[in-house]
Order: C-alpha cells, then sequence, then structure tokens
C-alpha cells in the first residue's frame, strides 16, 4: 500500500531509487555490524549429502508435498 501511495506522489522511478538504497543500507549494516558467533566450519567429510538430510527428516512426504505445493503456487502465479 505504502508503495502505491508513493508512486502516486513522487512517481514510480523514484520508489524504486529510494527500495535500491534502502536495500543498500540493509545490506550494508547487515555485513558490517552483524557478528556471527558460535560458528564452527564442519569438514568435507563430516557434511550430510541432500539424500542423507531428506532421509534424515521424520516426515519427508511432508515436506515433498510442500515443494510440490510451492512449484504449483509459482507456476500459478507466474505471468
Amino acid at each position: 500500500m505504502l508503495g502505491g501511495l508513493l508512486a502516486d506522489w513522487v512517481g514510480l522511478r523514484m520508489v524504486f531509487i529510494v527500495t535500491a538504497v534502502l536495500l543498500l543500507i540493509s545490506f550494508l549494516v547487515t555485513r558490517f555490524l552483524i557478528k556471527e558467533t558460535g560458528y564452527t566450519p564442519i569438514s568435507k567429510k563430516d557434511k550430510l549429502s541432500g539424500r542423507e538430510v531428506f532421509a534424515s527428516l521424520d516426515n519427508p512426504r511432508l515436506m515433498l508435498c510442500l515443494f510440490v505445493t510451492t512449484m504449483v503456487i509459482r507456476c500459478a502465479t507466474v505471468r
């Protein structure tokens, strides 16, 4: 709603410029001011493959249904 209101007031180009500036500021704040703690790298041999991760789920069918539902919604909304 706010984007539409701003587009009416200042024009569509200015709304995109303001959005780009806000996203840049957000990126810079995240990149330089937020520090990640508690991260320990995992060696390549200890990482699980995609199949192992999928097999370790409590209900893999639920995840498969989620993927299919997301695909259907995405295909239905793309013009």
